[in-house]
């Protein structure tokens, strides 16, 4: 047998939005929306073609601190997309945690669920680093900060992004941080 070392998480799933077109591939159950493989594949090629345009390329960490929500799934697929690295963190860090990660990890672009808005924003603050972009997912009218975008904002800016082609199996896609009980998140 020969292994395909080009045979990604995201090869996967464009290789469904193509071979599932029409079956359901996610649904939300808050707003019981629905995407079928096509849709959602549409959605992440619009969201891949925002984050370029921000600047994201290839090895370029996004940081996202959401509930479980579709915008997690959109994020977790752009970022492979574009060979970048998907950085999902805990909501329920606390600001000096998430400070901690953006430190650490450097990312191009923070996103967050306006639940947690005033987390995050003290985070910002408290970091020594500042990514490019910072996005708010969900809430109502403008960020009272100024400091982010709305993610809507993000997805409908238009333009293409292509899916990076070289990647392989061996990098890295996905970075974790877990917290413990007795010091930072590692």
């Amino acid at each position: 047998k020969e292994f395909d070392e080009h045979f990604t998480f995201i090869a996967g799933f464009r290789r469904n939005t193509h071979r599932y077109a029409e079956r359901l591939a996610m649904l939300d159950p808050e707003t019981k929306r629905r995407w079928t493989y096509a849709d959602l594949g549409a959605d992440v090629d619009r969201l891949a073609a925002g984050l370029a345009a921000a600047g994201v390329k290839p090895r370029d960490v996004v940081t996202f601190q959401l509930f479980n929500c579709p915008e997690f799934a959109l994020l977790y697929l752009a970022s492979q997309q574009l060979g970048a690295i998907a950085s999902p963190i805990n909501f329920r860090f606390a600001a000096g945690e998430t400070a901690y990660v953006l430190d650490d990890s450097l990312p191009r672009v923070y996103v967050y669920d306006a639940a947690i808005s005033d987390t995050a924003r003290e985070a910002l603050a408290m970091a020594a680093y500042r990514p490019a972009l910072t996005v708010e997912v969900g809430g109502e009218g403008a960020d009272p900060a100024g400091s982010a975008v709305r993610f809507d904002d993000v997805t409908n800016s238009g333009g293409t992004a292509a899916v990076y082609d070289g990647a392989t199996t061996w990098d890295e896609t996905t970075r974790l941080y877990n917290q413990g009980t007795t010091g930072m998140p590692e």
